[in-house]
């Protein structure tokens, strides 16, 4: 079989390798191309096996076949990843040899993509993925940025598809280096995703450490507003935020407090004159922020609990009459297993007893909220376009949070007063540019109008461009089930 001998192969390859550590021997033209062959025999096989499978004349057994035997995944791995890894090991004396190869295997997963539109979710990603070896062994600088954004588009078209995975924002937040805010961003909406991606946490860390080293020897002032914004962040992600008083109470440190006065100083300065580049920064900022209520996906904390049991009710559990249990979605199972490692409350009573505790008790959530709701309240004012990003982010957070059963509570001593002279200078804003257009705005009217279209009605109401940065977050739940079906153009986002 191919594929075994392929497997097989790789595996031999890469164990000498890591003998040959310092006196390494190169390989010959032809064993490379014969490796080459090899791998491309097996695409081949599964082209050929995937058209004929997923043929509308096919068996409907035939057609599960591809999914129950992971035959995509099996694809990308034996066939394309395991050996591009041993490619890369071995540059440069493989560089020419990679190229081909990258080359000959985004043709093939770009024509599966054409030709097998069922398992179109994994070619994205493929596609996605060999863009980015690509882009490792580019040393032209525009011939690297075109590949980097090849690599974006694909990853940004399934996140698109699939929207709670978060182990596509991760493969964004790689794209980004080295734009530190951006970075981050992307960092917390893969750990925030209803499907959060562990490994994005050492990613995480990769992006911080360096930051944390630099503050250690350059003044605060000497930073920009992004690296003094994410190094508040740093202090929470790795714990440096807090430390226990002499009472034994837990209060924020230095290394929390000051760059976080510093941003709040730099953000002040800045947001005199306010430029569109907010637009997409006060997003960023935002969904950080918020990230940080759910501890950057360090564990599942109750917040993270609270929106998990609103998208998936707890079912009812089975008696003797019907004991015959069926096999779980998926979904699920990554629900019992989160509930297998964080004692949740099962009453309203339990939840209120370990929601007042939190809040009185755990430091960590006290900076987050404290973050948030210092960032929020000075954003609320400003006035101008440029800010309503951000503003719209908070708002629909604070909506979910407040339609939450279990922890409306968190959100008592948010930036009201701030929020409520915002939006009341924007109505006025409104009626007063409505009345320059000679058209009668009634103010409840305007209050009353469905904030999403009705069902199945096509109009002008497109998604905004925060509502995609923001899809598939946890918290994210107030979203009509097809209103992403508005199909938005990507460079309008």
């Amino acid at each position: 079989m191919v594929e075994e001998k392929c497997r097989n192969v790789d595996h031999a390859q890469a164990a000498a390798a890591a003998q040959e550590v310092e006196a390494r021997t190169n390989l010959a033209s032809d064993h490379w191309n014969a490796l080459i062959a090899l791998h491309r025999t097996l695409l081949h096989e599964h082209h050929d096996f995937f058209l004929a499978s997923q043929h509308p004349s096919s068996s409907p057994a035939l057609r599960r076949l591809a999914g129950e035997y992971s035959m995509p995944a099996r694809m990308w791995c034996h066939g394309i990843y395991t050996f591009l890894q041993l490619l890369r090991r071995r540059l440069p004396e493989s560089m020419d040899y990679m190229l081909a190869f990258i080359h000959l295997a985004y043709q093939m997963v770009a024509l599966l993509y054409e030709t097998v539109p069922a398992f179109e979710d994994m070619w994205m990603e493929c596609l996605g993925n060999i863009g980015y070896y690509r882009i490792t062994i580019e040393k032209d600088v525009s011939d690297r940025d075109m590949w980097i954004g090849v690599a974006r588009s694909w990853y940004v078209k399934a996140a698109d598809k699939n929207p709670t995975v978060g182990r596509l924002y991760h493969h964004l937040a790689i794209l980004a280096r080295p734009r530190v805010l951006l970075q981050m961003y992307y960092h917390s909406r893969s750990l925030a995703s209803v499907k959060p991606f562990q490994r994005a946490r050492e990613s995480m860390k990769e992006l911080l450490d360096p930051i944390v080293k630099k503050a250690q020897h350059t003044p605060l002032d000497d930073l920009s507003k992004e690296e003094v914004f994410v190094l508040a962040h740093a202090s929470q992600f790795n714990h440096s935020s807090i430390k226990e008083d002499s009472f034994g109470i837990n209060k924020p440190t230095a290394k929390f407090s000051a760059p976080k006065e510093k941003f709040f100083e730099k953000l002040d300065i800045y947001s005199g004159h306010i430029t569109s580049e907010w637009k997409d920064l006060g997003v960023h900022v935002a969904v950080a922020n918020i990230a940080g209520w759910f501890y950057y996906g360090e564990d599942k904390n109750l917040i993270r609990h609270a929106f998990l049991q609103q998208l998936y009710p707890p079912t009812p559990q089975p008696t003797c009459e019907n004991a015959v249990i069926a096999e779980a979605p998926s979904d699920e199972q990554e629900k019992s297993k989160e509930k297998e490692e964080v004692k949740i409350p099962e009453t309203a009573e339990a939840w209120k007893k370990e929601i007042d505790k939190m809040k009185s008790d755990n430091c960590h959530y006290k900076n987050a909220k404290l973050l948030t709701n210092e960032t929020s309240a000075l954003v609320f004012r400003r006035r101008g376009e440029n800010v309503l990003p951000h503003v719209h982010v908070m708002l629909a957070f604070l909506f979910n949070v407040a339609s939450s059963k279990h922890i409306s509570s968190l959100i008592a001593d948010a930036p009201w007063t701030e929020l409520v002279a915002f939006l009341n200078a924007l109505i006025k804003t409104t009626i007063r540019l409505s009345q320059s257009k000679n058209e009668k705005q009634d103010i409840n009217t305007l209050l009353a109008t469905d904030l999403f279209s009705r069902e199945g009605k096509r109009d002008d109401k497109l998604p905004l461009p925060e509502d995609y940065h923001i899809r598939g977050q946890i918290w994210a739940q107030h979203f009509p089930e097809k209103w992403f079906e508005r199909k938005h153009d990507e460079e309008e986002r």
